[in-house]
């Protein structure tokens, strides 16, 4: 397994998501805040959503770590049939969220 994803990457994407959530709910004064900030501001102005992004954020990361832990074991292609199964899990989990996510953005507001 070779990891094409840097922690600056994750980061990027989540400051993003975050700017995102902020943005649309015409949040003023986003564009240099951190992704914590903007959570808990997007979590003021709507519940809802702030509960969304964090669970994105927090399933997000967890894919990653997991990923990262993998790779530390120096685990390439070669996983057992839990660690398989367990990286299914996280991918899917990460995926859903995205998507409820990204749904709540264009739909829900």
């Amino acid at each position: 397994m070779t990891h094409f994803v840097t922690h600056k990457d994750v980061d990027d994407l989540l400051h993003f998501a975050a700017l995102s959530a902020a943005t649309r709910l015409k949040i003023p004064y986003v564009e240099w805040e951190s992704t914590e900030k903007l959570l808990a501001a997007v979590t003021r102005n709507d519940s809802a959503l702030g509960q969304t992004l964090s669970d994105f954020i927090s399933v997000y990361t967890a894919w990653f770590k997991f990923q990262e832990a993998l790779l530390a074991k120096g685990k390439g292609t070669s996983l057992d049939a839990a660690e398989h199964e367990a990286l299914l899990k996280v991918t899917a989990d990460r995926d859903s969220k995205r998507q409820t996510f990204i749904a709540t953005l264009k739909n829900g507001l």
